[in-house]
């Protein structure tokens, strides 16, 4: 009804729901992907005001996809298989742009030193997980969750051991 078109469209671009659901996962993430790398990198706005940004994005991004997906039925072990590559590909480079404002934090100040290849990806299976998980919570509960947990490490604490 958004797009403005009937199914027979949809249809003859798009074999199945399932082709239609990965078409829209991958173009969501390659949104998430330019908003993260380009949209919130401005280097005179604090690292931490650009973390909290780059989360919020990450949990309204993907709670609308993985949402989808719980819908389409986990019992369709290939549609699975095929979202958690497209997720792992568009991860790493959403990893990327996380691992810069971080790095940045670490330089100025704004965070304590923390493993820069790791940090990030735990941060997008933190939303990930939180978002498959927190069924009838608000998107906002989990993201201010998931930003107060990284900020309350970012002074100066003492290093993981």
């Amino acid at each position: 009804k958004r797009a403005g078109v009937g199914k027979a469209t949809l249809y003859r671009y798009f074999p199945s729901k399932e082709e239609l659901y990965l078409e829209s996962l991958e173009r969501a993430l390659g949104g998430l992907e330019h908003k993260l790398n380009v949209e919130l990198a401005p280097q005179q706005v604090p690292a931490s005001v650009r973390l909290s940004a780059m989360v919020s994005a990450l949990v309204n991004t993907l709670s609308e996809q993985l949402q989808t997906l719980k819908l389409l039925g986990g019992d369709q072990s290939d549609l699975a298989d095929r979202t958690r590559r497209i997720l792992r590909r568009r991860s790493q480079r959403s990893a990327t742009a996380l691992q810069q404002v971080l790095a940045e934090g670490m330089q100025s100040g704004e965070f304590r030193k923390i493993d820069l290849e790791i940090v990030p990806l735990l941060i997008i299976g933190m939303v990930r997980g939180g978002i498959m998980q927190v069924d009838d919570r608000p998107r906002e509960a989990l993201e201010r969750s998931v930003i107060d947990f990284l900020m309350s490490g970012r002074t100066n604490l003492p290093p993981f051991i």
